[in-house]
Formats: C-alpha cells, sequence, structure tokens
C-alpha cells in the first residue's frame, strides 16, 4: 500500500477540470434552491401580502428566482467538486496510513475520520478506520465502523475481513451474538484458521455451551500446534468441563510454547482462573498487562475473570495500566 502522501501542487489543466466539475452539479442544485425559494415566497405572499398581485407579483418572482440561480451558482463555486473531495479524501488517508504505522492511533483515527466523511463509501478508508479503533480500544466505534465497511467490501474477501475484525471488538464487549455470527461467517470460508477457532471457543466458553466450546478449541490445537494460546484456551474450556485433569495437562503444554507473548499470559490468565488459580490467575494477567496495555481494559470487561473481579484489590491492581496508553492490535487483527 502506498501511504505517501499526494503533493499539494495543481496545474491549470487540473484547475479546469475541477471548475466545470463544479458546474456540473448547477442544473440540479439551481433546481432545488429556485423551487425552495418560490415555494416559501409563494407561501409568504399568501400568508403576508394576500393583495400583492399581477406585474409586481410576477416581478417579485422573476427576482426570486434570478436570486436563487446566482445563490445556486454561488454554492457551485464554493463547494469543492467530486475529484477535490477524493483528493482530499486521499490526503487524510495517506496521512491516517503513516500515523497508523507510527502507533499514533488517535491522529490515525480523526484522519480517517475525515477521509470517510469525504468519501463515505470507500472501503479501504473505512477498513482502516476501523482497525484504528480497535487499536485503541474504541470497540463500540469500531463496530459501528466495521459494520459500515463490510456493507460497502467490494469482494467477499474484504467483507469477511471486516466481520473478522468486528468480532473480535464484539467479543470484547461481550456482544457474544455479533461475535458469534461474524467468526461463523468467517470460518465457513477460511476452515484453517486456527486464531478464529480459538476465538469463537471463547465465545461458547462464555456463553455455556461446553460441547461446542471444546470442538473449537481442540480444533484451534489441532490447526496450530505451536502456539500457547490455543492450547491455555483448551485448558479454560476443560477447567468449564470439570477435566481438571486434562485442563492441567493442556496448560502444561502451553508452558512448552511461547508463553511470554501478551496474548499468551492473558490466555493463561484465563486458564487459571476458571481452574481457581487466583495467585497464578493475577500474576499471568498482571504480566499480560504490563506486556500489552490493551489487556487491561479488555480484563475488566472478561466474564471469564468473574471470580478473579471479587477480589477486588488485588484485581484492580493486576489490571491497572499505570497511565500508559493502551493500545496494539487484539490477537490476529492485522
Amino acid at each position: 500500500m502506498n501511504n505517501k502522501p499526494i503533493g499539494n501542487k495543481i496545474t491549470l489543466a487540473h484547475r479546469i477540470l475541477v471548475f466545470a466539475e463544479r458546474f456540473r452539479e448547477l442544473p440540479a442544485v439551481s433546481w432545488v434552491i429556485s423551487t425552495g425559494a418560490v415555494t416559501i415566497f409563494a407561501a409568504l405572499q399568501a400568508v403576508a401580502f394576500p393583495n400583492f398581485k399581477g406585474t409586481p407579483a410576477l416581478l417579485a418572482y422573476g427576482g426570486v428566482l434570478v436570486l436563487s440561480v446566482l445563490a445556486a451558482g454561488w454554492y457551485a463555486v464554493r463547494r469543492p467538486s467530486l475529484s477535490q473531495r477524493m483528493l482530499e479524501a486521499r490526503r487524510h488517508y495517506n496521512a491516517g496510513c503513516i500515523a497508523f504505522e507510527d502507533k499514533r492511533y488517535g491522529v490515525a483515527i480523526d484522519e480517517f475520520k475525515l477521509a470517510c466523511e469525504k468519501d463515505p463509501d470507500n472501503y479501504s478508508h473505512l477498513s482502516r478506520y476501523g482497525r484504528a479503533c480497535l487499536r485503541l480500544g474504541r470497540y463500540h466505534e469500531a463496530i459501528a465502523v466495521l459494520t459500515q465497511s463490510h456493507d460497502v467490501a467490494p469482494t467477499k474477501e474484504d467483507k469477511l475481513g471486516a466481520r473478522r475484525n468486528r468480532g473480535l471488538a464484539a467479543l470484547v464487549v461481550n456482544n457474544f451474538g455479533l461475535a458469534h455470527s461474524d467468526f461463523t461467517e468467517y470460518l465457513d470460508t477460511n476452515k484453517k484458521t486456527a486464531v478464529v477457532f480459538r476465538l469463537r471457543a471463547l465465545v461458547y466458553l462464555a456463553t455455556g455451551d461446553l460441547r461446542e466450546a471444546e470442538t473449537d478449541a481442540r480444533k484451534a490445537v489441532s490447526l496450530a500446534p505451536g502456539l500457547s494460546s490455543v492450547h491455555a484456551t483448551l485448558a479454560a474450556v476443560l477447567a468449564s468441563s470439570g477435566d481438571t485433569k486434562g485442563a492441567r495437562k493442556a496448560v502444561n503444554q502451553a508452558n512448552t510454547c511461547d508463553h511470554e507473548k501478551a496474548e499468551s499470559l492473558y490466555a493463561l490468565a484465563q486458564a487459571h482462573a476458571k481452574l481457581g488459580d487466583s495467585d497464578e490467575a493475577l500474576r499471568r494477567l498482571k504480566k499480560a498487562v504490563q506486556v500489552d496495555p490493551k489487556f487491561g481494559p479488555r480484563a475488566a470487561l472478561d466474564v471469564l475473570f468473574a471470580g478473579l473481579s471479587c477480589d477486588g484489590h488485588r484485581f484492580e491492581e493486576a489490571i491497572d495500566i499505570g497511565g500508559a496508553m493502551a493500545v496494539g492490535s487484539l490477537e490476529g487483527d492485522d
């Protein structure tokens, strides 16, 4: 993707084209303005000046028409043309992409929002805007934007990408119906995506469908046996089903993989919470938040930590981000 900002220099030929484009809209604009002006004038005449008729009235109507056409012309001159709006949208999009790559997600969101205002049906602009919201923890805003992104997506692959990212946001805010729908739609086409099987397993676990949760968790393990988080999620599911021995075995397997990443630490915290190991769960959770502050506010919403949150002081201490900006991707949103 080319993130290089577009220059500000506009050639004379382009200026002429822009001027001509403005007046393409003049007939429609003139009709709307003239119709509105005449209607208002007629209503005013009927109510306030019922005796105002004949030649003076016709001249007045003519004056209203002339003024409305002049107003339409002024509007056409002042209003940016379509190509100008597209150019401005692209500039904001490029600036947003640069900020996104620099992890200045607040700036990126502002730029992408401006790009979407100039070009509201552009999938790329909406998709990046939604992903930036995910990075900054603005999950409800992400859901709204990614819904728009899905609706205007030009290909099935793009629609599925929007669903996958929206499902991530929905899972965090405990909108399990939407998360399940999005993950299922994605997996119907992408049947070998371990991360999404793991995430759907968490949806099933949160809603109490333990059989389906175990099926998805084991599928995730079979697809990515070297990923610590999938073993940790299987452990949480087995613990919830009463299979403590199986859960301990899955935790041990998770620890043989790379378990120092934030996602793995967080998943292991979930597993230990379901096993009743409060101290270990809090230790892993605190470390996950230290590695990636986004897990602090996420943990506060996580139903799998309902037991831990009862220990108010220690739980609050574990998820305290210490003034750090809660940024970073949800698992697999890139």
